[in-house]
């Protein structure tokens, strides 16, 4: 009730030492945290206990970009993981809690050299969302929860993805 007619500015000390840029996309995250993405690539999550602290609870390393406006921004609906678009037209993922990058299992030189950039290879770069290069950045993705597991959701330009992630799990999921 004691806040201004027009909101609370909050976590500005931020910008006082580098040049501002522009806040792309906002995501509540646990109830207590906001997870923003800035056009000069800074990917953070902050406490939001606290908006006196400008610092960032954790910066999520390896974010590409420099002027896109709509690049993808996913969160999996555990709250355990965010993926996000870059500029260069890969999709990343990282530990939303720890800010650890999730990198996909190595590929060994064989399936290297026989795989093919092709959409109906299944073992090829496109079929792990980490390994693909998309022809243009990913604009939008969204995670769903379904039976067999978590999928993300991928839009390059006039093409959708769908990856699988992860393993199966136990959990039973009823119909509506």
């Amino acid at each position: 009730m004691r806040l201004k007619a027009y909101g609370q500015k909050l976590y500005d000390e931020r910008f006082g030492q580098g040049a501002r840029s522009t806040v792309l996309h906002l995501d509540l995250v646990n109830e207590h945290q906001l997870l923003t993405s800035q056009m000069n690539g800074e990917l953070a999550l902050y406490d939001l206990r606290f908006p006196c602290n400008s610092e960032p609870l954790i910066r999520y390393r390896g974010h590409v970009n420099t002027s896109s406006r709509k690049l993808g921004i996913a969160i999996d609906p555990y709250e355990q993981f965010l993926f996000a678009a870059g500029e260069d037209c890969r999709v990343r993922g990282w530990s939303l809690n720890s800010g650890t990058p999730v990198e996909p299992p190595p590929m060994d030189e064989d399936a290297l050299s026989a795989s093919s950039s092709s959409l109906d290879d299944p073992d090829g770069p496109m079929s792990n969302p980490f390994r693909a290069i998309f022809s243009s950045p990913v604009a939008a993705m969204q995670l769903t929860r379904e039976r067999k597991g978590i999928c993300l959701w991928a839009a390059s330009d006039e093409d959708l993805y769908r990856y699988h992630l992860g393993q199966q799990d136990d959990r039973v999921y009823l119909d509506d």
